[in-house]
């Protein structure tokens, strides 16, 4: 997991869910997180994510997310702005919300 994920999730979690979920949650949850690697955005994953943005059309910060799970050898990731299904480099787009039936 790279630090923008991590920015990511907590900014999804203050401010797109709905009710938003209190600082201290988010605060909770990122603690439960912290065994997870992290993997640095350095010159490698950054030039990766310039090019999903270019190859595959999509945001910047979407490309490092997905740049920086192909990094790390993940099969998937979770988000619920990528198309669910989608494969960008190998990785397989997830979002939680509708197979938890949220959407």
């Amino acid at each position: 997991m790279g630090p923008h994920l991590v920015g990511e999730y907590s900014a999804v979690m203050l401010h797109k869910m709905k009710p938003s979920v209190s600082p201290a949650n988010v605060s909770t949850a990122l603690d439960s997180l912290s065994q997870i690697r992290v993997v640095p955005s350095n010159a490698a994953v950054i030039r990766r994510a310039v090019e999903a943005h270019a190859t595959c059309g999509i945001h910047f910060y979407d490309g490092l997310l997905v740049a920086s799970a192909e990094q790390a050898g993940c099969t998937h990731i979770y988000s619920e702005d990528l198309s669910h299904g989608q494969r960008y480099f190998g990785v397989e787009v997830v979002n939680p919300f509708l197979k938890a039936g949220v959407l």
